[in-house]
C-alpha cells in the first residue's frame, strides 16, 4: 500500500468533509461519508466512486489491497478521528464517496417482465431507512423509492444500519410516490400490483397474499403509517398477523417480514 498523508490536526482542511456529528445532514449535495471497516470495504467493492479514505494506519493496511490508485489516503490516530467526526463509532476508518447519479425509475425498469419495488413514505429515522435497505438487498428488491420526508439513504447512520448493502441497490428519491408508480405501470412489461402494508379493515393477512410478477410494496412510518392518498392507489392491503396485545412492529422489522414473505422466488 502506498504511504498515506498523516493528519495531526482535526482542523486540517484536507479532511474537512469528515467533520461533524453522526446526525449531521449531507456533507454536500454530491458526496457522502461512511464509517467502519466493513462498510468502507463494501463501498470499495461497489461501483460507487470513493474519493478519500481516512483511517488509522492499521485499518488502512487492512483495506490496502482493495483501495484503487485514485483514492486519496490520510492516516490519523483513533482519538483524533473521534474528535474530527464527533463520535467514536467509526471503528478506525471513514471514507468519502460520490453520491450515485439520480435514477429515473421508469427508465431503470423499462421492459422488465418482473420486478420488485419497495416504496417508503415518511420514514424519517435514517437507522430505520438503513435497516430496511439491508432487508431490500437481502430479499431481491430491484428498485427502492423514497419520498422527500424519508431519512437520507446515504447518511452515515443509514449506511451503518444497512451494513453497506445500499451501495449495490437502485435507490431513487422522488418528489411523489403515486405518480412514480403510475409511470412504472406503463414502463414494465408485466402488470404492476401495488400492495400497501396497513392495519386497516381492508387488509388481508400476509400469508394469504400471492404476488404476481410485478410488485410494488408500500411501507409508511411507524407513527403515521401510509397516507390515505397512497393507500387509495393500492390494489391490495396486507397486514402481518401478530399475537393479541401487539399492535405493530418497528418499520424495519415489518419491512423485513413483508419482503421475505413477498420475495419473488420464481
Amino acid at each position: 500500500m502506498r504511504a498515506p498523508v498523516v493528519i495531526h490536526d482535526a482542523a486540517d482542511p484536507r479532511v474537512a468533509a469528515f467533520r461533524g456529528s453522526d446526525v449531521d445532514g449531507l456533507v454536500d449535495p454530491a458526496r457522502f461519508v461512511v464509517e467502519t471497516e466493513h462498510v468502507v470495504a463494501r463501498l470499495l467493492a461497489s461501483e460507487l466512486h470513493t474519493e478519500v479514505i481516512l483511517g488509522t494506519p492499521a485499518r488502512l493496511a487492512g483495506l490496502g489491497p482493495q483501495i484503487p490508485a485514485h483514492v486519496e489516503l490520510f492516516a490519523i490516530d483513533a482519538p483524533l478521528l473521534s474528535e474530527l467526526v464527533g463520535f467514536n463509532r467509526h471503528r478506525g476508518v471513514a471514507a468519502l464517496a460520490r453520491r450515485p447519479a439520480p435514477i429515473d425509475p421508469a427508465a431503470h425498469l423499462a421492459g422488465r417482465p418482473q420486478a420488485t419495488i419497495l416504496a417508503l413514505e415518511g420514514i424519517v429515522d435514517p437507522i430505520n431507512v438503513g435497516a430496511i435497505l439491508r432487508a431490500a438487498r437481502a430479499f431481491g428488491v430491484d428498485l427502492v423509492l423514497v419520498d422527500p420526508r424519508c431519512g437520507d439513504p446515504w447518511s452515515r447512520r443509514a449506511s451503518r444500519a444497512a451494513m453497506g448493502n445500499a451501495f449495490t441497490l437502485a435507490i431513487a428519491r422522488v418528489d411523489a410516490i403515486a405518480p412514480t408508480l403510475d409511470a412504472l405501470r406503463g414502463a414494465l412489461a408485466c402488470p404492476l400490483e401495488i400492495v400497501a402494508a396497513t392495519v386497516g379493515p381492508r387488509a388481508r393477512p400476509l400469508p394469504e397474499h400471492r404476488r404476481g410478477p410485478g410488485l410494488a410494496l408500500l411501507i409508511g412510518s411507524e407513527g403515521e403509517g401510509l397516507s390515505a392518498a397512497l393507500i387509495a392507489r393500492a390494489d391490495h392491503e396486507v397486514t402481518i398477523p401478530m399475537a393479541a396485545g401487539v399492535d405493530s412492529l418497528n418499520a424495519a422489522a415489518a419491512a423485513s417480514v413483508l419482503l421475505y414473505a413477498l420475495a419473488d422466488r420464481g
